[in-house]
């Protein structure tokens, strides 16, 4: 799908402040953890910052909603 290669601005992450783990980040990412790989199945850990495929939005939302702490932008 044409929109799961898009990719988050740097001033989104900068607004957000502090984010400890960004499970689908692409090639520019500000966590501290980025999973560039695997984000589903790795574990979660701190605040999240997560912009999914959109192609897979709802296994990911469901993933936040699980997690608990963070952002999930669609």
């Amino acid at each position: 799908m044409k929109n799961d290669n898009l990719q988050t601005p740097p001033w989104v992450y900068k607004a957000l402040g502090k984010i400890k783990l960004d499970p689908c980040a692409g090639d520019q990412c500000f966590a501290d953890v980025n999973y560039k790989e695997n984000g589903l199945e790795l574990p979660w850990f701190g605040f999240v910052f997560c912009n999914p495929p959109f192609s897979q939005k709802e296994i990911w939302a469901e993933k936040m909603i699980n997690h608990g702490n963070g952002i999930l932008l669609l």
